[in-house]
């Protein structure tokens, strides 16, 4: 069995130097647990919102002005895994002969983001039917 040896603090500046550490360690402690739930329930509020009706129409009505032809859109979501992507899910272009995509995932270069600019990095597109 182990003996832990406690530190003796005879003066009361080595006591106030003592229970400062011991008090940081734990308040780092406490300040990673916290980020970590900011993270989850902001990543949480992302894909709530990215989910929505509301933003999808924006979507819709957006890819519809882009391409001039009439797209419409099923679902839109947050990947996280590999790496964070938004998937669109359902796409039909209505041009002359319509084309469908099941799937289309596009993962943004994260720094182009945090510089508010866009970037891809990476897009895959699942079953298309022309």
């Amino acid at each position: 069995m182990l003996a832990v040896a406690r530190q003796v603090c005879s003066t009361r500046a080595e006591w106030r130097a003592k229970w400062i550490d011991e008090t940081s360690c734990q308040m780092l402690g406490h300040g990673r647990a916290g980020l970590f739930i900011i993270a989850a329930m902001l990543l949480r509020a992302v894909q709530r919102w990215v989910g929505s009706e509301r933003f999808r129409l924006h979507v819709h009505s957006e890819a519809s002005l882009a391409l001039g032809v009439a797209v419409e859109l099923r679902r839109i979501d947050v990947a996280l895994w590999p790496l964070p992507a938004v998937v669109l899910v359902g796409i039909q272009i209505q041009t002359l002969s319509p084309r469908t995509l099941e799937r289309l995932e596009v993962w943004p270069v994260l720094q182009g983001l945090l510089l508010s600019q866009l970037a891809l990095f990476y897009f895959h597109v699942n079953k298309v039917i022309m």
